[in-house]
């Protein structure tokens, strides 16, 4: 893995891999997507995973390289099937069309290890800056990381997609591609940035 252009290393100096870590599935729920947090991005169609008479064997067989993502801390998807990827070397946030069409949706430096990505009913596309890569076991025994914490908000005018949730709760659609941050927060909406043509905003420090 790669992040903020360095290769991220235990503290015995091995790169550090991590196993599927993001995964989404799509609003008809046709395909789950899935990841090492280094990429690159697969895919399945969620009927070989109801069945279990089907073997590990066959379903090896039906996963399918679907993008070479890059390093990535979280994900999510709308209702329109788009999948929102950070990328957490390059400190952006990438958009994903079903039909395979990358854009780059916001580059900002405070976006350090965007993680845990979730869209709520408003359209916006809440991203928490969780710095994991400046961590101690990351960096030799030394902590990088610059409080506060930071979560940011972009509003990108889609639907959630929320499941099963849909039409009995009004609540984020938290994805699955990360930990949420936990810990007090307050709320903080004094600071907007204008980036690109999109309105970053932070609100919440802790």
């Amino acid at each position: 893995m790669f992040a903020e252009g360095r290769a991220l290393r235990t503290s015995d100096g091995k790169l550090v891999k991590v196993h599927a870590d993001q995964l989404e599935v799509t609003p008809n729920g046709k395909y789950l997507y899935f990841q090492p947090a280094s990429g690159p991005l697969y895919r399945i169609e969620t009927r070989w995973l109801d069945d279990p008479a089907v073997s590990n064997a066959e379903i090896s067989r039906h996963v399918e390289l679907w993008y070479d993502t890059p390093s990535t801390g979280g994900t999510a998807i709308d209702a329109d099937g788009n999948l929102y990827v950070t990328d957490v070397n390059k400190l952006r946030i990438l958009k994903i069309t079903p039909e395979k069409k990358m854009t780059v949706l916001v580059s900002d430096p405070r976006l350090i290890w965007a993680d845990a990505l979730w869209i709520d009913d408003q359209g916006d596309l809440w991203i928490p800056q969780a710095q994991l890569n400046r961590m101690a076991q990351f960096n030799n025994g030394i902590s990088r990381v610059q409080l506060p914490v930071y979560i940011f908000k972009l509003h990108i005018g889609t639907r959630p997609f929320l499941g099963v949730a849909e039409h009995k709760s009004a609540v984020p659609a938290y994805s699955s591609g990360g930990t949420r941050a936990q810990g007090k927060t307050k709320a903080s909406f004094q600071e907007s940035y204008d980036l690109l043509h999109h309105d970053l905003k932070l609100v919440m420090s802790s």
